[in-house]
């Protein structure tokens, strides 16, 4: 009964869930599509009866032997009403279509809307979970099929009404034919209900290879993978992986979907039975002259009409019960927490100290990556973080950002946890570039600006930026032009950027920003020595009164620092100025010592 009471709790909720979302993407045209579904759905009964008295007038007529003028001109008066209302019907149907398109369209970008809006803000710490990659795109391939079921949702409504009507016909005509099409409708929702909980299952344990099949399809369309294929030569491999992955898929949809269909015809015969036995039972009524063949006509269409509502009902029913685990998986990415991570309400002006106090971090379903971290910076430090990879330098900056929360310590600024800042707020006082940046098929315009959107239309302030970072695309310097197109991805005259020229691109962006703390995480890695130097006594030279925290492998720079933090395997081995380092840390003058000797 618990389990029963549990089935009914959850289908009602995922129906309501479904009708919410519904009318959440055009409440106005879901109402309009309502009320015109309700009056069309009184047009079948007027239809019949007028077919029933037309057939019962004729039948009259001919028995009569003789055409009588009252009964013709009743059965043409007749003809006329069957006619308006086939039209009136028709153009109905017509524009009830109609609403539904659009509402379907409506309803699709509104979900699509919904799951991009929760992609862009949900926590970055979902993304380190492999298994979330899955979940992600199963809530996007979800996204088609839910608006199908929700559209249902609006059908299922349509279809009560069609049904009540039929139900109290029907009763009336004959109340324990009524409960028998009800009772031999129970095996085909059974059958439907089992059938989409087995079609879910099997699109899940197909998932993995389908998005594997996609992932080496798009390979080969794929511009930087291109070179590789070339050199390699593994065009052929990977058709002939792609292909044998799809015959699979094919043949074990193939066979799916053979079983699908037997489970349908023993889902219907029932009801079809059913049918063909009422029909046989009203035409021995007609022939004992209990019923007249009008009657045939009008009750075998009131019982056709109950069981195609009921029908509909049941497969929604069925489908909303089958497809529980869909609806609740794109539920539950769906309801998302936005982020994990605590907002507070304090704003950020200026940065006088930052803290990290016994900072130890573990990633999720990972190992500890920072133990027991502990190093101060002052306003207007220039301090640098060095180390050897996997250290846990660019974690640092991710928790100093906050898209993650430490697993024990404390991050102080200005000696105020940083959870009581509002994190907006916090990440509008710091510019910064992970070495993982992005560049976007846009403008140079628009990827500069992606930094600080208020300077858009700044066209001076985004080529300071790019003059800055000494971006040295041809293309650009012809005409200092931040509107070309990177990238030949959607205009053919876009530009193609170097390596080092896609770096010095997002130091534009962290220059526009003009934030309290500049925060750059291997921002010379593509860069050669002289192109580093330059940038870096600029940033020195620019920003004398800001605070300049980067992360980087090379040392090269570490000489013009202010203060360098030193890590090995997720802890700090040295805090100075880099002769007192160089003098005191054994491990860093050996490894400042190694590279300096490539440059002699």
């Amino acid at each position: 009964m618990r389990a029963l009471i549990q089935k009914c709790r959850e289908f009602t909720g995922n129906f309501v869930f479904c009708f919410q979302l519904l009318f959440k993407s055009n409440r106005k045209s879901m109402i309009f599509l309502l009320a015109t579904n309700m009056v069309a759905s009184v047009g079948p009964f007027i239809n019949m009866y007028v077919m029933k008295s037309i057939i019962d007038q004729l039948t009259s007529i001919l028995s009569a032997g003789f055409v009588l003028d009252e009964a013709l001109r009743s059965i043409v008066i007749l003809l006329c009403i069957l006619a308006f209302v086939k039209i009136f019907m028709g153009f109905l149907q017509s524009y009830i279509q109609k609403l539904s398109d659009l509402q379907v369209q409506d309803l699709l970008t509104y979900i699509n809307l919904q799951l991009m809006k929760k992609s862009a803000q949900i926590d970055i710490s979902y993304f380190d979970i492999p298994k979330n990659f899955d979940e992600l795109n199963h809530s996007r391939q979800n996204a088609h099929a839910m608006h199908q079921m929700v559209f249902a949702t609006g059908n299922t409504i349509s279809a009560l009404f069609r049904c009540a009507a039929n139900l109290i016909l029907a009763i009336h005509v004959n109340w324990w034919i009524s409960v028998l099409v009800l009772l031999f409708m129970v095996p085909k929702y059974a059958f439907k209900k089992k059938a989409e909980k087995k079609n879910y299952e099997f699109e899940k344990s197909q998932f993995r290879d389908s998005r594997f099949a996609g992932y080496l399809y798009a390979l080969l369309f794929d511009k930087p993978a291109a070179k590789e294929i070339r050199l390699f030569d593994t065009g052929d491999d990977l058709i002939e992986r792609y292909v044998r992955i799809q015959r699979k898929l094919t043949q074990d949809k193939n066979k799916h979907a053979n079983t699908m269909r037997l489970r349908d015809i023993l889902a219907d015969f029932p009801s079809v039975a059913m049918q063909i036995w009422i029909k046989i039972y009203i035409v021995y009524r007609v022939l004992i002259r209990e019923k007249t063949i009008g009657d045939f006509t009008y009750i075998t269409g009131i019982f056709e009409n109950l069981n195609s509502s009921v029908s509909s009902i049941l497969n929604s029913a069925a489908a909303f019960i089958g497809y529980n685990e869909r609806i609740r998986d794109f539920k539950k990415y769906f309801m998302l927490r936005e982020s994990a991570v605590e907002s507070g309400d304090l704003t950020l002006e200026e940065i006088h100290k930052i803290e990290f106090k016994n900072v130890s971090f573990q990633y999720p379903g990972s190992k500890t990556v920072l133990h027991n971290l502990s190093f101060e910076i002052d306003q207007h430090e220039k301090a640098m973080l060095i180390g050897l990879n996997g250290s846990g330098k660019t974690t640092v900056i991710k928790l100093l950002t906050r898209f993650y929360e430490p697993t024990e310590g404390s991050i102080l600024i200005n000696g105020i946890p940083v959870q009581n800042y509002d994190v907006k707020a916090l990440r509008r006082a710091i510019a910064t570039v992970f070495q993982d940046f992005n560049v976007f098929s846009f403008t140079i315009r628009e990827n500069v600006a992606i930094g600080n959107f208020s300077r858009f239309s700044d066209t001076e302030a985004i080529r300071d930026s790019l003059d800055f970072s000494n971006f040295n695309n041809e293309r650009y310097l012809e005409a200092k032009n931040v509107d070309l197109y990177i990238n030949k991805n959607f205009e053919s005259d876009g530009i193609e950027l170097s390596g080092g020229q896609k770096q010095k691109l997002a130091i534009s962006r962290a220059i526009l920003r003009d934030s309290e703390l500049i925060v750059l995480d291997e921002p010379t890695a593509a860069l050669d020595p002289l192109a580093e130097s330059e940038i870096l006594d600029a940033f020195n030279d620019l920003y004398k009164d800001k605070t300049l925290i980067m992360v980087a492998h090379r040392l090269s720079a570490a000489v013009k620092m202010d203060k360098i933090i030193f890590m090995e395997s997720g802890k700090v081995i040295g805090v100075g100025r880099h002769h007192d380092l160089y003098a005191s840390e054994l491990k860093y003058k050996e490894l400042f010592d190694l590279q300096a000797n490539k440059y002699t």
